[in-house]
């Protein structure tokens, strides 16, 4: 009997082992699916940052506020029109870029630009929170900033005081022709709608959770058991748990015993936290207790990206239950196996490969679980990819996606040695139609136009983007000038007969375009898209020369400048 106990204990220690093994590789599969997911997203808003401040009005209107006044105690803001022009345009920028908010931020520390005007003059609330991130972005950086929760009530919509505004932000210097840093901007994002989201995707089952946490272990991500925490007296019944809980070990669970764990000043960092912020790469299968002392099995890293922690827990008692289940069966079995002899042992057998059973079906039902959260994370994650290239006022390829286009097609023409054919096509006095019938309807128009670009072209594979502004870009392949200028004319005569009206125009009474063609003969390897491009806004320019409401094809051959 001694030696049959041994054996089972044996074995069920090793079925044990084998279990926390699996759920830790299943915790680090969404472990690092979620990272992954975040440095796309991170990547995906850097990039979008960056093209929103590439134009040097920008940088040339914030330093002349950095120049002027700007602060909420001088009488003459209200004057100062360099910070009106600014905050016009970022405030533009952030309805495109479904940003948050902006705030623009001096070498001093305080707001001197912001989508909330009354804010000005203030101390920034990333100095206030996160200055060691600011000093980085004042020393060059491109960084994202962690979650912040602003106590401060500010004013929101329709008047109403709004607290405990939760935000993260990305940031980058704004710099003078000289290269030296004269501003920081900062975009507020809600981390709600993706940072919040993408950590929400890595939960499993009924008790596991994906967070993030900073250097000081505050929880910067929504907690899955936010009712559990005001039931136990961990935040108030209408607080929060970001940045309101510090991933500490109250010592007990505090689930069965509330109010009993140690104080909250005096409890130290789970063993979790303190591994991640000491950026240990420590590999552990057994369970620790979490910020509510609850028994969980976790793995964890510090992502130096976004220079957070990240750790993917699931409770004990779920992750082990079937193994518990067969364990207790197994020792009633060898307790009747002790009273029953040696007959019983058959039993034991089959007893043991239920309990193997079991775990293969848990560790089956943990695999669907990480495949169905991983699918949904890539789904997501091409989801932000294909509104990175379209544009969203008129729906069709943006100025970034038509970049990647132009010089894939060069290459395919240079191969093939077949032509290809730019068209740039500009609305006739769009600014006076815009200035005279107001951005709405100008809004409206610059879709029409694009629409009726899309239908005008002879093929699906041919592309359509918006340049910029009032201004299309049209992209054929395997075409000669003679064919590219049939299409323009078509494009041209399709856009006229919508006959919308335009009062200002000097030409007729309706809206028209101009159109400026070139076509590149696929022998010529040297040749960039910028030369190409040139050609055809070159032939534009002509046809405005020459009355506007016209196709003009650039007569010379194609040549790399």
């Amino acid at each position: 009997m001694v030696i049959i106990s041994i054996f089972t204990t044996l074995a069920l220690q090793h079925i044990e082992n084998n279990s926390k093994r699996n759920v830790h590789e299943s915790l680090q599969t969404v472990l690092i699916t979620t990272q992954e997911a975040l440095h796309l997203w991170l990547k995906e808003q850097l990039e979008k940052m960056s093209y929103d401040l590439s134009e040097p009005k920008i940088r040339d209107l914030t330093q002349q506020v950095t120049l002027g006044t700007a602060t909420k105690s001088d009488s003459d803001v209200s004057k100062n029109l360099a910070l009106d022009k600014l905050t016009n345009l970022l405030t533009q920028r952030i309805k495109v870029s479904h940003y948050k908010a902006f705030t623009i931020i001096s070498p001093q520390r305080k707001i001197i630009a912001d989508s909330n005007h009354y804010k000005i003059g203030e101390l920034s609330v990333i100095q206030t929170y996160r200055k060691d991130y600011l000093d980085r972005v004042f020393s060059g950086e491109t960084l994202f900033i962690p979650t912040i929760v602003t106590n401060k009530p500010v004013l929101g919509v329709a008047g109403k005081q709004i607290t405990n505004l939760t935000s993260v932000y990305v940031a980058t210097p704004i710099k003078n022709s000289q290269n030296g840093t004269i501003a920081v901007i900062a975009f507020a994002l809600n981390p709600l709608e993706n940072f919040s989201r993408i950590m929400a995707l890595g939960r499993m089952g009924k008790t596991g959770e994906t967070y993030a946490f900073d250097k000081s272990a505050r929880l910067i991500t929504q907690s899955r058991f936010t009712d559990q925490l005001i039931k136990e007296g961990e935040i108030g019944r209408d607080d929060d748990a970001v940045m309101s809980i510090k991933i500490t070990d109250p010592g007990i669970n505090l689930n069965k015993h509330p109010d009993t764990g140690i104080s909250k000043e005096k409890r130290p960092l789970t063993f979790m936290a303190k591994n991640a912020i000491a950026k240990s790469s420590l590999v552990y299968i057994d369970s620790y207790r979490d910020y509510r002392g609850v028994n969980v099995f976790g793995v964890w890293l510090w992502d130096k990206v976004l220079d957070i922690g990240i750790a993917t827990e699931i409770e004990e008692s779920e992750a082990i239950l079937p193994h518990v289940e067969t364990r207790k069966a197994i020792y009633v079995v060898l307790f009747f196996v002790v009273i029953l002899s040696l007959g019983l042992i058959a039993l034991l057998i089959r007893f043991t490969e239920k309990e193997k059973r079991i775990i293969i079906k848990l560790n089956k039902r943990l695999e669907d679980e990480v495949s169905e959260r991983t699918l949904e994370l890539e789904q997501s994650n091409l989801a932000l990819k294909q509104l990175s290239e379209i544009d969203p006022l008129t729906q069709i390829a943006n100025r970034r996606a038509y970049n990647k286009e132009i010089s894939f097609k060069i290459a395919e023409a240079n191969r093939t040695a077949q032509p290809l054919s730019l068209l740039v096509i500009d609305i006739d006095f769009f600014k006076a139609f815009n200035d005279h019938y107001g951005h709405d309807l100008g809004d409206k128009v610059l879709f029409t136009v694009a629409q009726t670009i899309v239908e005008s072209l002879p093929r699906n594979t041919d592309m359509v983007a918006r340049y910029g502004g009032e201004e299309f870009v049209v992209l054929l392949a395997s075409t000669n000038s003679e064919g590219a200028t049939k299409v323009a004319e078509r494009i041209r005569l399709s856009i006229e007969l919508k006959s919308l009206e335009h009062e200002l125009s000097t030409i007729t009474d309706t809206l028209t375009v101009s159109i400026g063609c070139t076509t590149f003969l696929g022998n010529n390897e040297t040749l960039s898209t910028h030369a190409f491009f040139k050609q055809a806004d070159q032939a534009l320019y002509l046809a405005k020369e020459q009355g506007r409401n016209r196709c003009v094809s650039f007569q010379s051959e194609v040549k790399d400048s």
